[in-house]
């Protein structure tokens, strides 16, 4: 506790960790805002994480730093800072240069977005259910209570991460496109959402130890999968023993122009297949619906850990 609040009683690391509060950035980021140089800010930056205050992931050559919520101290000084940085004028002022570096840099953004808006029009069709799902997955997130950590893996364009944010604590998004993860990050900070990130990688191999999430998505992922038992089984590693899985995938269809149009990589999935690809991952089915679209059906399961499941059989048994 000493090392952390050393650290924080450095004015530049102050105004770094109260920048990587507001939204990731990079060090050259950092270094426009707070007006100093790069071997000194880098230095700052190594002390921050070297104490669990900051954590960086890689985008590309460019890597992003923000605030580190996992930790309970780490959560009670970030609320402190909130509570006081209003009263500070360095502070506020190098929020004000931040916000406009990142307006500038939200045109860019911007332009992407409507490239990709437009590339997903024709499919419009297939996203017809998507504010059922949506709603679907809000309602599970209810139900499950505060979440600690939220992983959405093939986060796209983010749009999942901004409306399911406000149940959890933090959140986490990992695609494999780095244009979609520039849209996600500028959507996730006009939203004002802090606490969530973004950052690329695969659905078969996700930056992150086993056991780190307690709730994770799947949301019409695997029928890009060249191997969708594996994905599902990598998400399965990353959840808590008493995490949920929320899988929303399409069913089986006989729409044979999809692979080509919209780069499906499968004619959906049977029921059978999911399940199977879940009981050998250690996962247990404990809720399911549909969801019907124009054409196209959706299947959107729930599981369980198995020693989750075993353990609610066991309380039921006493």
């Amino acid at each position: 506790m000493h090392a952390i609040f050393s650290a924080l009683g450095e004015e530049t690391r102050l105004r770094i960790f109260c920048l990587c509060k507001e939204a990731e950035l990079t060090l050259t980021d950092l270094c426009q805002v707070l007006g100093q140089s790069q071997p000194r800010v880098s230095r700052h930056l190594r002390i921050l994480r070297q104490v669990g205050l900051i954590e960086r992931h890689a985008v590309g050559q460019n890597m992003f730093f923000r605030a580190l919520r996992r930790e309970p101290l780490a959560l009670d000084l970030l609320k402190l800072v909130e509570r006081h940085a209003d009263r500070q004028g360095t502070l506020k002022e190098d929020v004000r240069r931040m916000q406009a570096m990142l307006d500038i840099r939200a045109s860019y953004s911007d332009s992407l977005e409507r490239d990709i808006t437009r590339a997903d029009e024709a499919a419009d069709f297939l996203y017809s259910t998507d504010e059922s799902a949506f709603a679907l997955l809000n309602s599970l997130a209810e139900q499950t209570g505060t979440i600690e950590r939220w992983l959405d893996i093939g986060c796209g364009s983010g749009a999942l991460l901004e409306a399911l944010a406000v149940h959890c604590v933090e959140a986490v998004g990992v695609d494999i496109s780095k244009e979609r993860i520039a849209v996600a990050r500028t959507r996730l900070n006009r939203a004002g959402h802090k606490h969530c990130s973004v950052q690329l990688g695969d659905m078969y191999g996700v930056p992150s130890p086993d056991q780190s999430f307690d709730f994770v998505t799947l949301h019409r992922v695997l029928i890009h999968a060249d191997e969708p038992a594996r994905a599902l089984a990598e998400a399965a590693r990353l959840l808590t023993d008493q995490g949920t899985l929320a899988v929303i995938d399409y069913a089986s269809h006989a729409q044979q122009d999809f692979g080509e149009r919209f780069g499906h990589k499968w004619p959906g999935f049977e029921r059978a297949d999911l399940l199977t690809w879940a009981e050998a991952a250690d996962l247990i089915l404990v809720e399911q619906t549909g969801l019907i679209g124009d054409g196209v059906t959706s299947h959107v399961m729930v599981f369980h850990k198995a020693a989750k499941a075993s353990q609610a059989g066991d309380q039921n048994v006493a």
